[in-house]
């Protein structure tokens, strides 16, 4: 029989809030997979996560202990004569039905459209009613941490996980965040937060960008796409200093931590693409269209994504500094570079990610 929450934690059932976080704080310092090298570490960090999760909530603890109350019925009625075992059946009543389906369904509707400021009021709603729907927490942790706020996404993706560990994408989200997280603990706060960004990368991407910039301005190649008119005045040079300089920026501000997880930013809880990637498919037809519709967007919708914010910021920057290049190049047009380079900077600024990304740790 596994052990319960209490002890999990090693408190008593009776345990009031405070000795019940200070028990979590001891087991996160002493376990957190940053602190400790102990293989056992990392499990019985991701049960005091659950247990705490469970146990720091009045509503979510009043359940678990009625939960508790119910099995130990149940154990109890298993050790009856025969004849109590049949009329402790027969008065137990029928199990409930959750009436919440139309909301849930309601739910990924509107986080499917990109309504995050309404579907996270929905979120909150079904929580009210019905706090073991896995759902809402994965929502509320997507919109958590697009937002940067990683300590409440990992308590989220904690909750989804636990109310229905058959979701795999549930425990992934969590265990990545878990590890690429390091926990900073600050009198007697601990907290959860993203590593630190290493301001040498983003430079290092400025510092190529600026060097493709001179290159355009000294160069002398002929045009290439002399047959479209939009991009006519385009050198073979221009063409490959938009996408190179995007992929250079990606895979800075991924490996310098500007940036989140790709797997995690491009694809929801729900299975559907996101935000960065959407955008991708409307830049490829016209940048600054995809950023203007994303800053509409976020506005409306609060929803802004600090990793889509920071690449859309990085490409529009790359662009502009290249087409400044242009400008002291009599056979390219400028004005063609600032307005249709973001298409091919922002595709390969999602490849840099990409890639870096991939061996990134954690």
């Amino acid at each position: 029989m596994p052990p319960t929450h209490y002890e999990t934690l090693g408190v008593k059932p009776n345990a009031t809030s405070q000795e019940i976080r200070s028990a979590y704080r001891k087991l996160v310092l002493k376990h957190h997979p940053d602190r400790s090298s102990d293989p056992a570490s990392k499990a019985i960090f991701l049960r005091a996560t659950e247990a705490y999760g469970v146990l720091n909530d009045d509503e979510r603890r009043k359940l678990y202990d009625q939960e508790l109350q119910i099995a130990a019925q149940r154990r109890k009625a298993a050790q009856a004569p025969p004849s109590a075992k049949r009329t402790t059946t027969q008065r137990q009543p029928p199990p409930r039905v959750s009436p919440l389906s139309v909301e849930l369904s309601r739910l990924t509707l509107l986080y499917n459209r990109g309504q995050y400021s309404e579907a996270e009021k929905v979120a909150h709603q079904i929580l009210r009613q019905d706090p073991r729907q896995a759902m809402p927490y994965a929502v509320l942790g997507d919109l958590a941490r697009s937002r940067k706020n990683l300590d409440e996404a990992q308590r989220m993706y904690a909750y989804a996980a636990q109310m229905d560990p058959r979701n795999p994408v549930y425990q992934r989200r969590y265990e990545q965040l878990l590890s690429s997280t390091h926990i900073n603990a600050t009198g007697k706060k601990a907290k959860l937060e993203a590593d630190h960004p290493v301001p040498t990368m983003p430079a290092l991407a400025a510092g190529i960008t600026i060097a493709g910039s001179m290159y355009l301005a000294m160069s002398s190649e002929a045009s290439v796409l002399g047959a479209f008119g939009l991009v006519a005045s385009w050198t073979l040079g221009l063409l490959v200093l938009l996408f190179l300089c995007g992929v250079i920026t990606g895979a800075c501000l991924s490996i310098g931590n500007y940036l989140d997880r790709f797997e995690a930013a491009t694809t929801t809880a729900t299975g559907r693409s996101g935000p960065t990637v959407v955008l991708g498919l409307v830049a490829i037809v016209n940048f600054w269209a995809a950023a203007l519709i994303y800053i509409l967007i976020g506005l409306v919708q609060r929803a802004f994504n600090y990793s889509t914010t920071r690449l859309v910021g990085s490409t529009a920057l790359v662009v502009v500094i290249l087409a400044a290049g242009a400008s002291m190049d009599d056979a390219i047009d400028p004005m063609q570079v600032l307005l249709w380079g973001g298409n091919l900077t922002y595709l390969g600024a999602l490849v840099g990610w990409l890639v870096a990304d991939a061996f990134r740790g954690g």
